[in-house]
C-alpha cells in the first residue's frame, strides 16, 4: 500500500470517529453554535478512549510496536 493511500485511509477512520463521538455526545436539543462543557469533555473523552483503545490493541498484537 502506498502512503497515499495510507493517509487517506487514516483520514477516514478519524472522520469516522470524530462523527461517532459527536453522535453520542452532543445532545440531540443542542440548539447552540458551541459545544457546552459537559459536551466537550465527554467528546474530548471519547477520542482520548478510541486512540487509547487502538494503541493497546497495537501494543498486544505487535509489542516491539508500543516501543517506538
Amino acid at each position: 500500500m502506498d502512503q497515499r493511500a495510507a493517509m487517506e485511509m487514516n483520514f477516514e477512520m478519524i472522520r469516522q470517529v470524530n462523527e461517532f463521538c459527536l453522535d453520542k455526545t452532543v445532545s440531540v436539543k443542542h440548539n447552540d453554535v458551541k459545544l457546552s462543557s459537559s459536551e466537550e469533555n465527554n467528546f474530548k473523552n471519547c477520542f482520548q478512549k478510541y486512540f487509547a483503545s487502538t494503541q493497546v490493541f497495537i501494543q498486544a498484537i505487535n509489542p516491539e510496536a508500543g516501543m517506538q
